[in-house]
């Protein structure tokens, strides 16, 4: 049997369409992606506070496959899922698995920024080892700020709820004196507090540091520009320490 010219190119392009497709799916697409989540207590990392910290659904994708799927999984969702295309520099945090390592780091700094049992040493080592295995099914270090606020709590019998009257939340690292660090994510707790009820929701204060160390804009710069999206009730509380944080919730009506 022969085949006319125009056959074999029909052929062709037929049996070029796998190869074709494999390559589209398979072609690097090194993005992030975010989307709403839920708030969780501060108790559930076996701290005796009342706070809360945002924790949102995300990841990254390699490929266009990966991408696709991702969509696929949040299609017809009323959480809309957010792309976002990573810098060097976060491609290598995420291959070098540093969330878990900074995860760490920000346990140990909310311990000592909140001075919970300075003068015990035993007592700070038993309390960061059962906060590290009670957050072992959370990714990353933004609940620093929430973490060392609810050690304060627990440490001086404080309850900045005041009985349930507000609902707080937040987000944020925590170094080691005490600053609030940036994140990633903002519009999507933002929106995840909003969508929970919360009445105060404390983030960095970090417009003037920000471009410092990363590209884009700053956790304070974005969260200006979604507050007008959310529930005007909830009060967007940007703050650069613990301190400031504590002051703060300190002087609610």
């Amino acid at each position: 049997m022969k085949f006319t010219k125009k056959e074999k190119w029909v052929v062709a392009g037929l049996l070029a369409i796998p190869t074709l497709v494999t390559l589209l799916l398979g072609y690097p697409r090194y993005e992030s992606f975010y989307a709403t989540g839920d708030i969780v207590p501060i108790q559930d990392l076996g701290i005796d506070g009342n706070v809360y910290f945002t924790y949102i659904e995300g990841g990254v994708t390699n490929n266009n496959l990966e991408k696709f799927l991702v969509q696929m999984e949040y299609f017809g969702n009323d959480r809309p899922v957010r792309f976002q295309p990573m810098t060097p520099a976060e491609r290598e945090w995420e291959e070098e698995e540093m969330g878990d390592v900074y995860k760490e780091v920000v346990i140990s700094n909310a311990l000592e920024a909140s001075g919970y049992s300075e003068e015990i040493d035993s007592s700070q080592d038993e309390k960061y080892s059962h906060i590290l295995d009670q957050a072992a099914e959370y990714h990353g270090d933004s609940f620093g700020l929430m973490v060392a606020i609810g050690l304060v709590e627990e440490e001086s019998g404080i309850d900045f709820s005041q009985g349930g009257k507000y609902k707080i939340a937040g987000t944020g690292t925590m170094e080691f004196d005490g600053t609030v660090g940036s994140i990633d994510g903002i519009k999507e707790k933002l929106l995840t507090a909003e969508e929970h009820g919360v009445t105060h929701f404390l983030l960095p204060k970090d417009e003037e540091v920000y471009s410092l160390y990363y590209e884009g804009e700053s956790n304070q710069k974005e969260a200006e520009q979604y507050k007008h999206t959310v529930n005007p009730n909830m009060k967007i509380v940007p703050v650069e320490t613990l301190d400031e944080a504590l002051e703060y919730l300190s002087n609610l009506p």
